[in-house]
């Protein structure tokens, strides 16, 4: 793309014209996904920072110095927003998802529990495997990496009662589909 097909395009989504900024994020959704996914090495995650790029770039938008530096532009904040997340994996221990959740119910370990517990972990990974990815995103901030309402509103850029209501959700989800695959006791 030509900076001045660039600058046009950044002039038009400025002035509220949403098909300029979808022809933007089609333009570079694609490449920067695979960036990022080589980056992180999780399709979902991936997904989910060039999500927070567009986002971020859309919030911006009007105080962009430069509509011709619209590629450098993107990729600055591409590569902070991917930055971001790789420095709060520093911050925490990564750990399976099923090494989080026997940390978080394990208190007295037997041969017996040990078995119940496992086969939990599998109808809950299950469960979530079958939720769609945005409610899946909830649960695992809030209830595995343990962070507050207002973090997962900061991660995820939304509104705290946007986070309160769509985790609501979630759990009501989760709770359906554990229902469906036999699990009824699991908090």
């Amino acid at each position: 793309m030509s900076e001045e097909e660039q600058r046009a395009w950044v002039e038009a989504a400025r002035q509220g014209d949403e098909r300029a900024f979808a022809q933007i994020f089609n333009h570079y959704h694609v490449h920067f996904f695979h960036l990022v996914c080589h980056l992180l090495g999780d399709a979902d995650e991936a997904e989910d920072v060039v999500q927070q790029t567009f986002i971020k770039a859309f919030r911006s938008l009007q105080h962009m110095r430069d509509p011709g530096s619209l590629d450098s532009w993107l990729r600055r904040i591409l590569y902070t927003t991917t930055m971001d997340v790789l420095r709060s994996r520093k911050r925490r221990r990564e750990l399976p998802l099923d090494d989080k959740w026997r940390q978080r119910q394990a208190r007295a370990f037997s041969p017996e529990r040990d078995a119940l517990l496992q086969e939990q972990v599998q109808r809950v990974q299950e469960a979530l495997r079958q939720m769609p990815p945005r409610y899946r995103a909830y649960i695992i901030l809030r209830e595995l990496e343990g962070l507050t309402y207002e973090e997962i509103a900061e991660t995820l850029g939304k509104p705290i009662t946007t986070v309160r209501v769509a985790l609501f959700r979630a759990r009501e989800r989760l709770r359906e589909i554990l229902r469906q695959l036999g699990e009824e006791d699991i908090p």
